[in-house]
């Protein structure tokens, strides 16, 4: 682009290196000659990289004991708005479940304790929100606030759609590579079940969720049992 460095390399799952140009570039006066990105899925290994001095910069370390591990050990931690959470459905294929309801993806929302989430599994370092924009986003809106924690709301609301006694689900498809994202999700399969709604957990390589993301695979969470 019109930046001062230029690519140099690419290799899929590997990396990415970019070179400082020749020519200088009118405003920006860049320190490194040359910048190379590492594509390390494991985030031990990325803190790894750290102590070793292979790396120089480690990002998207989101598990809070790495976290604190880094903080105990003297390195530098910048905590800012990187990735979150939500559980999406396809509106066409959530008709043929009871989430076609409005009061029924409320009461889920209800079930949950974000706050105690946020508190407990993220050690504080995340935030509950309300809506798909992320804080520091140009779309985040501060005046919605997340969905209280509220149980007895959320069986109401079941009730009142006609599911007094809850219902099953055949399952809820995520990636487990994030061991952090996965007792997330744990937590609300709990949250979930204590209203009666019933559905199995389904872990799924970071691949096959892509394929099921991008409409390449059924979503097994919008097929009733």
């Amino acid at each position: 682009g019109t930046g001062p460095y230029k690519f140099v390399e690419g290799k899929t799952n590997d990396g990415v290196v970019w070179r400082l140009r020749s020519t200088p570039h009118p405003y920006r006066k860049p320190i490194a000659t040359e910048v190379r990105w590492r594509v390390i899925p494991d985030p031990s290994q990325r803190l790894n990289g750290l102590r070793t001095n292979e790396l120089d910069v480690a990002i998207g370390i989101t598990n809070p004991d790495l976290i604190d591990t880094a903080k105990r050990e003297g390195m530098t931690v910048l905590a800012a708005t990187d990735a979150y959470l939500n559980i999406l459905f396809n509106k066409r294929e959530a008709e043929q479940t009871p989430l076609r309801d409005k009061r029924v993806r409320l009461a889920l929302n209800y079930a949950v304790d974000k706050e105690a989430i946020a508190r407990t599994i993220y050690r504080g370092y995340g935030t509950p929100i309300g809506q798909l924009a992320a804080p520091n986003t140009p779309l985040y809106n501060p005046a919605i606030p997340p969905i209280p924690y509220d149980p007895a709301r959320a069986r109401q609301l079941l009730a009142e759609a006609g599911y007094p006694n809850g219902f099953t689900l055949q399952g809820l498809d995520f990636s487990n590579t994030d061991p952090v994202g996965i007792s997330v999700m744990q937590a609300v399969h709990s949250a979930h079940r204590d209203i009666g709604v019933n559905y199995q957990l389904n872990p799924l390589e970071f691949g096959q969720y892509v394929a099921v993301a991008l409409g390449q695979a059924p979503r097994k969470e919008l097929i009733s049992a």
